[in-house]
Order: structure tokens, then sequence, then C-alpha cells
């Protein structure tokens, strides 16, 4: 009530045809108007909060998430802000891999993107947002609608991924001649002794 009764109370002082003495009716009525003011610019701080994906917090992020495919009140506001704004940042242009991967980022999917030789897309599952473990269908229902749809994909739900074993600085032969499965790869180092 502070802010709208100082600026009322200023305003009446410099017109002089009042007096305010603290106990006057004008004044009384002053605070009730004040009161009400007060409500209304609270209930339109608000709607500002709420009106920005960035500073919404339950209401503006339960109307977006309904539009934009499901509400996702089980995870952490941080999350549904991020999965939100990559999802209103999809375009026809994003069928690249790395557009392809923040696309999935919109449903939370952590993933690495490539093409193979064959022309189809090949996702590396790295991860999910959110406390729930979700199932590899459910996934892939989700990644389903980014993905273009004349194109085939191969979901990989492993640990490795071919960035993973870029880092590794190891040449084919090296990583061939260690004669290594798959699923020793990612602990492998070369004994240089």
């Amino acid at each position: 009530m502070g802010n709208s009764l100082l600026s009322m109370l200023g305003k009446i002082k410099d017109i002089g045809l009042y007096a305010c003495t603290g106990s006057t009716l004008v004044e009384a009525e002053l605070k009730a108007y004040a009161s009400g003011l007060e409500l209304l610019c609270q209930a339109l701080w608000e709607l500002e909060r709420e009106s920005f994906v960035l500073t919404a917090s339950e209401e503006g992020l339960e109307l977006r998430e309904r539009v934009c495919g499901g509400l996702r009140d089980f995870l952490p506001l941080e999350d549904r802000r991020e999965m939100l704004l990559y999802r209103m940042a999809v375009t026809g242009n994003d069928y690249t891999a790395k557009g392809l991967e923040q696309a999935l980022l919109a449903v939370g999917i952590r993933s690495a993107v490539s093409g193979t030789a064959e022309g189809s897309v090949y996702i590396n599952v790295l991860g999910t947002t959110g406390e729930r473990q979700k199932s590899q269908e459910e996934i892939q229902a989700a990644a389903a609608e980014f993905l273009p749809a004349h194109a085939e994909w191969a979901f990989d739900f492993g640990v490795l991924s071919w960035n993973y074993i870029d880092a590794k600085e190891n040449t084919f032969d090296q990583m061939d001649n260690a004669g290594l499965a798959w699923s020793e790869i990612d602990g492998y180092t070369e004994n240089t002794e």
C-alpha cells in the first residue's frame, strides 16, 4: 500500500486544497483506494512474470506446456523452462545434426545425432531430463515428433557415442589391434610401456 498511497498523498498536497494531517477523511479514502490499487498492481506484476518463460513459475509454464505437447509438472522449473525454450526455437531449418539435438532437448532427450553412409539418422541417446526414467518406447515416441518423416532413423541407448570414441584420440589401427568389444571401449587406454 506504500507506493500508491505516497503517490496519491503527494499529488493531493501539491494541489493545496486538502489538509493532510494524517487523520482526515480524504486520507482515509486514499488509503482505501491504495489498498485496491496494490491488489491490482500485485496481479499485474504476477501477470507480467508469468508472461515470459524465463520468469514464469507454475501457471505460465503450465499453459505453454499444454500448447506445446504436454504438462511436465513432475520436472524441476529450470528443466521445464529449458525444454520450452528449445521447443519454441525449433524451425524448419533445424534438420541438421546440431539442430536435431537441440530439437530433441525440447522433449527432454540429451543426444548425439549423426548421419550414416546409408542416409539414415543415427541418434545416440545420452540421457533424459527429469526424475522419472523414461522407457525406450517413450523416448522414441517423443523424438518422432521432430525427426524428418522421409528419413529412417536408428536409436542407440548405449553410453558410447562417436564423439566419445573420437575424444580418445586413438587411430583405427590402435583400436582394432586392441581386439575390444564395444562394451570394453569406454575403459580402454593404450598401454605405452
